[in-house]
């Protein structure tokens, strides 16, 4: 397995538990905030944000190489 296999594995990975992660927290705001804000969206999109930006960052070291 090469380098960049490994990287995008790992960013799969990480992604995953990222994104659970926020998943969790953004529910756990919504039940104990009664603003009616939905938290779970936002966190999810600032998740879905950094995820790719990392991703970004892959593939750009990846074409530097």
């Amino acid at each position: 397995m090469s380098k960049s296999d490994r990287q995008f594995l790992n960013w799969v990975l990480e992604s995953a538990v990222v994104i659970g992660l926020v998943t969790w927290l953004g529910k756990w705001l919504d039940s104990r905030l009664a603003t009616g804000a939905n938290c779970l969206a936002l966190l999810l999109l600032l998740g879905f944000g950094l995820e790719g930006y990392s991703l970004y960052k892959i593939i750009k070291s990846a074409e530097k190489k």
